[in-house]
């Protein structure tokens, strides 16, 4: 009844500031390549927005070489449409027009599932339909062209400088996958992580900023929108820059679980992290950008729990890393919000205390904030709006933090009698089967990566976990 009545009174307010019936058009006009940027540009509500977006000195004779193919075009229609989503804090738009090149039916299809998936949770806790279609209406169809210039076997690694950013990039270290690190909007604990992993010589940076009096025509304060789409679309233009065959990602199975159903449809605040997702771009690449080019996660077979399991060998890394969204731009954990809660619950399970200590630098399980958290990822009505694991992991994890620390307990409420009482019913030998030694094979893998992969788990001290064939490709 208090979620109903909060929609209803959030439905009055945004009459009042995005009026109904909410049929305006957001325009991705053009993608202009300038001396060291491309200024992605759009209209909405009588106004003019961009997007500015850097390129290193190094790549702008590459990208002045690609002018007029239709790879390039493709690839700024990927990172335009994907910024685009950022506009919807202007007012809840039923149509995006792309202004320049073209989009072939598929993708057509593709952008608006992208729409509607991405920007379900912005829309659900605005008090909006996150059901509500949006229409992508592309140029006439132009003369299109696939590229046929050969890549090397060669990865982009996606830096978003936590965990799964980690173990993935140790995953191709060990494989023997030669790799350069792309970081879009870098900060100091990225940068801290390529150099722990030892790969800062081979390292692009790229920026972006929104131009334009964006905040002031904002109907809407606050909404997440889907960024990891955003930085797998700019891995794919540099990877033509680059020539490079993979764009990798860490994004991983527990993904695809969702925070709620509302009357039918799922949201899902990592859509953008999610295989459906993953699996819609990876086939616009290859059909529209590089008939041979990999966007993919190396990290989509497993759970969650088993990365942080996987993680907790790598100790190197412990102060190095930050997951925490508050806090990674300034380099460190805020210790109050469930992604702190779920890297602490996930990582304690295989490290106990004293690994905690020195990825958090103190005793975090201390924080009855933080015990409060893990209460709710284990127990809550609704997953939290963060990219954390699924309730099972969450359980499996608090089992077997008390096994890991069995004379662990707390002064102030909630103790440990409050996590046994939690975990009591639990089937563990079925939970770690399910979320520690199986995997999935819907992934993207290819044989050239799951292979070697593969042989790495087992070289990796971890001879349970097994990579299965791909049922996707």
């Amino acid at each position: 009844m208090l979620v109903r009545t909060k929609r209803v009174v959030k439905f009055f307010r945004n009459a009042v500031k995005d009026p109904l019936p909410r049929r305006r058009t957001l325009e991705f006009v053009a993608a202009d390549i300038e001396s060291n940027a491309i200024v992605f540009r759009y209209t909405a509500k009588g106004c003019a927005f961009a997007v500015r977006m850097t390129v290193p000195d190094h790549l702008m004779e590459e990208l002045s070489a690609l002018r007029g193919q239709s790879c390039l075009e493709q690839a700024l229609l990927a990172i335009g449409l994907t910024f685009a989503a950022r506009f919807f804090k202007l007012s809840n738009f039923s149509t995006v027009r792309v202004g320049f090149g073209s989009l072939d039916p598929e993708s057509v299809y593709f952008f608006e599932d992208f729409f509607v998936g991405g920007l379900g949770e912005f829309r659900f806790l605005q008090g909006l339909d996150p059901r509500r279609k949006v229409s992508v209406v592309s140029a006439p169809k132009a003369a299109f062209n696939m590229a046929e210039f050969p890549l090397h076997e060669h990865a982009l690694m996606l830096n978003g400088g936590g965990k799964d950013t980690i173990v993935a990039a140790e995953m191709l270290r060990r494989a023997g996958q030669p790799l350069t690190w792309l970081t879009v909007e870098p900060n100091e604990t990225r940068r801290r992580v390529i150099r722990c992993a030892g790969g800062g010589d081979s390292a692009i940076e790229v920026d972006f900023r929104i131009e334009g009096d964006f905040e002031q025509n904002q109907a809407y304060d606050w909404g997440h929108t889907p960024y990891a789409a955003i930085v797998m679309a700019i891995g794919a233009l540099f990877a033509l820059l680059t020539r490079s065959r993979y764009v990798i990602s860490g994004n991983e199975l527990s993904a695809d679980s969702g925070n709620v159903v509302y009357r039918g449809h799922l949201v899902n605040h990592q859509y953008s992290k999610s295989s459906v997702h993953e699996l819609g771009f990876w086939k616009f690449v290859r059909r529209r950008i590089h008939p041979s080019m990999e966007v993919l996660s190396v990290l989509r077979p497993f759970h969650d729990v088993q990365l942080a399991m996987l993680f907790s060998s790598l100790d190197r890394y412990f102060g190095t890393f930050v997951s925490c969204n508050s806090g990674i731009a300034a380099g460190r954990w805020c210790k109050q919000c469930p992604k702190c809660a779920f890297t602490a619950l996930a990582i304690g399970a295989f490290t106990g205390v004293s690994g905690l200590r020195r990825i958090f630098g103190e005793d975090v399980l201390g924080s009855p904030r933080i015990r409060r958290r893990i209460g709710e990822l284990v127990e809550g009505r609704i997953k939290p709006w963060e990219c954390v694991g699924s309730r099972d992991e969450c359980l499996l994890a608090l089992a077997l933090l008390l096994e890991k620390e069995p004379t662990l307990d707390f002064d102030e409420n909630p103790t440990r009698a409050d996590w046994v009482r939690m975990t009591a019913n639990a089937n563990l030998d079925l939970l770690r089967h399910q979320l520690l030694v199986q995997t999935s094979d819907r992934h993207l893998l290819p044989e050239q990566l799951r292979v070697p992969l593969d042989e790495t788990l087992m070289g990796w001290g971890w001879r349970d976990l097994r990579l299965s064939p791909s049922t996707l490709r």
